[in-house]
């Protein structure tokens, strides 16, 4: 017997991951005062990736926990590189938002973990699959001077 999404979802309209996701999210009041900090603290850099993240998390494909996320990664260089969070139906092995942005990254020539700058998550406040502790570890590890930073978001009404 195979095993497929249908399998598992309960809405037959629910797209497929390769198809356009529609995740309803917006930034809490919290993420929108921590932009406005970042814009007056000319962070723009900063304010590109949480906008990154943000459309990343808007597009993430999570049918089975209904928590999208999405990361951004931003380099000394200027560059800002994103990604989703992809859920597999099996659950494990999803690709978590760090992993899709940096294969951005990494397809775009980012030569070395050292060029990181800074990075950044965009989740569900209270969501049942949490990224921002894994991602925090990550982060350190791979880029010890690189920010990490986390906007929460929640769904809109």
């Amino acid at each position: 017997m195979r095993f497929r999404p249908a399998d598992l979802l309960q809405d037959s309209n629910v797209p497929l991951l390769l198809l356009p996701q529609n995740n309803r999210v917006e930034f809490t009041s919290d993420a929108k005062e921590q932009l406005e900090v970042w814009r007056a603290q000319g962070r723009m850099d900063l304010v590109e990736a949480a906008g990154e993240a943000l459309s990343e998390c808007m597009n993430a494909y999570s049918p089975y926990s209904k928590c999208p996320s999405g990361a951004a990664i931003v380099t000394h260089e200027g560059g800002v590189y994103s990604g989703g969070y992809i859920e597999s139906a099996a659950y494990n092995p999803s690709m978590v938002p760090l992993q899709t942005a940096i294969v951005d990254a990494v397809i775009d020539g980012m030569p070395s973990y050292s060029t990181l700058k800074a990075a950044l998550l965009v989740e569900l406040r209270h969501g049942a699959v949490q990224h921002s502790k894994s991602m925090g570890v990550n982060v350190s590890q791979i880029a010890p001077d690189a920010d990490f930073k986390v906007l929460h978001v929640k769904w809109s009404s």
